[in-house]
């Protein structure tokens, strides 16, 4: 940065890779490459993670056949590619790239030895049913570290979604409470819930008021 300065040139954007199981080291990667940008004269820096992906305690690339819920591509990596995308959306990113869209196994959609749709592809279904109906992004935040919120709206504002995303806590329970204003003119009220049994199934849910 320093010689492109020197040079009076200004570089297009920064760009890495991320492979981890933490989403804070993804951001914070991204607040730390800012404060250099600014303090050598490049303020406002297009950055772009160009591949991310989940990587398993296991290590590097596996993928057990019996679907263990710390797998590549199983319930843990789907709620880790939720949380990450959640928080993309209003992050100091400019562009990120999953990794591998069109890979079979341990970076695709599918099982490899099956080519059945895994946790992550059900993920990614979720998300973008909700950007594709809801693309105006409301404000959102969770009392518990461990689940990250994210709330849309249609630009008709006849329809809204919020999404829960609960990536490795401690706690069993499988119940959520939520507090949601602006909601009184919606007349009908559904979810649905990917976990390591269900893929987007519905599930119950209630108004108290």
């Amino acid at each position: 940065l320093r010689a492109c300065k020197a040079e009076g040139l200004t570089p297009d954007f920064l760009s890495w890779h991320y492979y981890g199981n933490n989403p804070d080291a993804m951001f914070e990667m991204a607040a730390r490459a800012d404060k250099m940008c600014v303090e050598e004269g490049f303020p406002g820096m297009p950055f772009i993670i160009n591949e991310w992906h989940y990587i398993c305690k296991a290590g590097w690339g596996r993928e057990s056949t019996t679907r263990a819920p710390d797998d590549m591509n199983d319930i843990n990596s789907a709620c880790y590619s939720l949380t990450i995308l959640s928080r993309l959306q209003t992050s100091r990113y400019d562009q990120a790239y999953f990794y591998g869209c069109r890979h079979y196994g341990n970076w695709g959609y599918r099982d490899y030895s099956t080519g059945a749709p895994n946790k992550n592809f059900f993920a990614m279904k979720a998300f973008g049913e909700i950007k594709h109906a809801c693309a105006t992004i409301c404000e959102s935040a969770s009392t518990d570290k461990s689940v990250t919120a994210f709330a849309a709206k249609s630009a008709d504002g006849k329809k809204a979604m919020l999404l829960l995303t609960d990536y490795r806590s401690s706690s069993a329970v499988r119940e959520f409470s939520a507090e949601v204003k602006g909601v009184e003119k919606f007349r009908r009220v559904s979810a649905r819930v990917l976990d390591d049994t269900r893929d987007l199934e519905p599930c119950a849910v209630s108004f108290e008021d």
